[in-house]
């Protein structure tokens, strides 16, 4: 369950600068990168969803970033303006796709709100870089992570947080 997000205002791509991601995407890029692990108990919510989480499958297992690298977690495609975007890979095809957007957008959002920045490019291998941020490889650190979440709080609100985390545990 990969998600594109771009972000459009008078029919222009704020995410676009000639072809390349702008600093507004750099910032949104860099909210998602910042609560990606936070929210992972809304991307992958199943035990086999993160059975799946391994190298070399094609399902991102940090919060690495890259320009057309489908070794992370978090790949920016390039080109005409209109076709920039941010890809994120970690959703697996059985969560509920609006919880998964509202954590997202709101994590992305809070990237361009707070003027946060990205870490460094992962230019090679992401399944190798050894100073990311891991995902979760259980659901029990997801649900951890998203109860110590102030994101998940803001999204979900305690009643919904707690009700999901009821669920999945």
């Amino acid at each position: 369950f990969h998600v594109h997000h771009s972000l459009w205002k008078d029919g222009k791509n704020q995410m676009a600068d000639n072809g390349a991601l702008s600093e507004i995407g750099q910032q949104y890029l860099a909210g998602l990168q910042k609560y990606m692990a936070e929210m992972s108990m809304v991307s992958a919510t199943t035990p086999n969803a993160y059975r799946r989480r391994q190298p070399y499958t094609f399902c991102p297992i940090n919060t690495t970033w890259g320009v057309d690298n489908r070794t992370v977690g978090l790949r920016i495609i390039e080109g005409k303006d209109s076709a920039v975007r941010i890809e994120k890979r970690d959703g697996s095809a059985d969560c509920n796709p609006y919880l998964l957007l509202a954590a997202e957008i709101t994590a992305g959002l809070n990237g361009i709100e707070q003027d946060l920045q990205p870490t460094p490019i992962t230019a090679g291998n992401g399944y190798e870089a050894e100073d990311a941020e891991p995902l979760p490889t259980d659901l029990a650190t997801a649900i951890g992570l998203a109860k110590a979440s102030s994101l998940m709080q803001e999204v979900y609100g305690e009643d919904l947080l707690t009700i999901n985390i009821t669920q999945a545990e």
